[in-house]
């Protein structure tokens, strides 16, 4: 009897590890899915222009101190749509930076 009882331990710890490896594989897989479809919507699928070969970008010559080309205003972007004969459209480009200060003395680690 004492093997008996022995063996449904060692299925059972069989099952949680089996379980285990199923949901890792599942999410696993789940993100890999839901990443390729944002890079799929965001970067691979051609933009839904007529002719996306003539989309030009206009900045301006010089840099930021940051590196970055400055930005024009509206009133900018609206006096070379009325030069324009072909439709204009406008976007603007946001960089977000996070930062976590941490109080001088406090390792952060609780």
């Amino acid at each position: 009897m004492k093997g008996l009882s022995g063996l449904g331990r060692g299925r059972t710890a069989d099952s949680i590890v089996s379980i285990a490896a199923i949901t890792s594989l599942a999410l696993g897989i789940g993100a890999a899915t839901a990443i390729f479809t944002l890079v799929n919507s965001l970067i691979l699928r051609p933009i839904p222009v007529a002719n996306p070969e003539r989309l030009v970008t206009i900045t301006t010559a010089e840099a930021t101190p940051r590196g970055h080309t400055e930005q024009y205003r509206y009133v900018t972007f609206d006096a070379i749509r009325r030069r324009v004969e072909k439709p204009l459209a406008t976007y603007r480009h946001v960089s977000v930076t996070a930062r976590l200060d941490v109080a001088q003395g406090d390792s952060g680690a609780r």
